[in-house]
């Protein structure tokens, strides 16, 4: 970040750059007047005023069209980054942006910008406050629609606001032990004693609230997914192909034609979740076989929701998925519409109590039953003795349900009361939802660190009356407070968190 230090004036192109557009933006910051821009837009004479909108078009030094469009000034310091800025709205044509980009390089020496930049002017100048930072870092990261929330809420100052009270309390609680140290006899030294124990008392209520919303793994709360595992053949990339909405995964009736995991993100009542389909469980010598399934154990190990899939016409040894089984968080039974299917399910549920259950439809392929492509050679290219469906006629059949069961369950009212996969899902992301997690894994480290000083502030305080042992400890707590609220930003911090921001923010 060394070359954040200087006071160059900047240039990004602030849209993205991967797909064309029908507009693109790029934005200059930190220049002294405006005289480039009036020969930029061929125009001396005109009198540009902030925070209006003007058309114009763009030339370089031969004269030659840049491109036309909009330009807005915003004269510091009211401005995102406190400088002048200037955003030039163009056509969205990458390769466009990038000409206007190189010329203002090689023309008005500007720099181009590093990523996070903008933002960090902006956190120098003052504009925005640590927290406000990484709350943009997290709502531009986004992976969920919690992470945009939380991301919002810490751009508007939610849980700064937390923490600035947080501190207020510590304030008192400091000046408090100062006056003991050096006043106890002007102030009164048990009036004294008293407010310290009714401000710590306040400040030990405000950590607990804020230790409590820090449980829970960070990464299933920002990017859950929901991985499917079980034996070969038992459904999961049928299933897989249901719920993306698509023939993504391949699906036949050869074992272990899933070798490595594939993921796609499906929305779930309004959340985003990564749906990832593995490879089959099974006892295998074959390498690349047995790659794919360790690759599997590891992504089922670190999901949000882990489900089960099983055939209940298969068998299988249950001791070398048992650890699997414990983990799982729910078991679906497929080819519900077989003949017999309650009676297999019942035989393969005592084996695996204290589970969530579901049922599926028909498990066959969306759009081709039985192997892919024809079995021969030569012959006919249909079934040989029927014209019935395509494909085996017991196992596999139309990716839909029969009547109102689905492959997670009922989906109607009058259907029988079971469990529905995407209400069960949801309904576990909600409840760690309701506890307000705090998204930012910096913030999470602070506040246990500062949760761990409190408590031995406070252990020391119950026992021990000693004003300058506590001035110790509550110096210790101070240095962890001005950390979480930005007062204190190490320079690998900084660093860490501008690294994750995209060039033009």
């Amino acid at each position: 970040m060394a070359v954040f230090g200087d006071d160059k004036p900047i240039v990004a192109i602030s849209t993205g750059l991967k797909e064309k557009s029908a507009l693109g933006i790029v934005r200059v910051s930190g220049f002294v007047n405006l005289d480039f821009l009036k020969e930029l837009t061929g125009n001396a004479k005109r009198v540009i005023e902030a925070r209006q909108a003007y058309f114009s078009r763009f030339y370089n030094t031969s004269g030659e069209i840049l491109d036309e469009g909009l330009f807005t000034f915003f004269q510091g310091p009211h401005s995102f980054t406190g400088e002048n800025i200037v955003e030039f709205h163009l056509h969205g044509n990458p390769l466009i942006l990038q000409r206007f980009c190189d010329y203002l390089v090689d023309k008005f020496d500007f720099r181009l910008a590093e990523p996070g930049e903008f933002s960090y002017r902006a956190l120098k100048n003052e504009k925005l406050n640590l927290t406000q930072v990484e709350g943009l870092d997290l709502l531009l990261n986004a992976n969920s629609s919690f992470g945009l929330s939380a991301g919002t809420k810490l751009l508007n100052n939610d849980l700064y606001r937390d923490y600035s009270a947080l501190r207020g309390v510590f304030l008192e609680i400091k000046a408090t032990i100062e006056l003991l140290i050096d006043f106890a006899e002007d102030v009164g030294e048990e009036e004294a004693w008293a407010k310290l124990e009714k401000d710590t008392k306040e400040f030990e209520d405000l950590i607990e609230g804020l230790h409590k919303r820090t449980s829970g793994d960070l990464t299933k709360i920002l990017s859950p997914s929901i991985v499917l595992v079980g034996p070969t053949n038992a459904g999961k990339s049928t299933l897989f192909n249901r719920l993306v909405g698509e023939n993504r995964a391949i699906v036949s009736d050869v074992h272990g034609t899933t070798r490595d995991y594939i993921s796609e993100y499906i929305s779930i009542n309004g959340s985003s979740f990564k749906l990832i389909d593995t490879a089959g469980l099974r006892e295998t010598g074959e390498k690349i076989e047995k790659e794919g399934i360790e690759r599997s154990l590891d992504v089922f190990k670190k999901a949000f929701y882990k489900l089960f899939v099983c055939n209940p016409f298969h068998s299988f040894d249950f001791d070398y998925y048992e650890a699997t089984l414990k983990e799982c968080d729910g078991i679906l039974f497929t080819h519900s519409d077989v003949e017999d299917f309650e009676s297999k399910v019942k035989e393969k549920m005592l084996s695996m109590p204290n589970k969530t259950f579901f049922k599926s439809g028909p498990m066959g392929a969306v759009y081709f039953g039985g192997p892919i492509g024809p079995s021969e050679m030569n012959g006919p290219r249909g079934a040989k003795d029927d014209g019935g469906s395509i494909g085996p006629d017991k196992l596999s059949g139309p990716m839909g349900a029969k009547g109102n069961i689905g492959p997670i369950g009922p989906k109607e009212s009058g259907a029988p009361k079971e469990p529905i996969l995407e209400d069960v899902i949801s309904g576990c992301y909600e409840a760690i939802l309701s506890g307000n997690p705090i998204a930012i894994e910096r913030h999470r480290i602070e506040i246990s660190a500062i949760y761990d000083a409190f408590n031995e502030f406070s252990n020391t305080y119950k026992k021990i009356r000693d004003s300058a042992i506590l001035s110790s400890l509550v110096n210790r707590l101070g240095a962890r407070l001005d950390s979480l609220v930005g007062i204190v930003s190490p320079q690998e911090v900084l660093d860490h968190i501008f690294s994750n921001f995209c060039i033009g923010k």
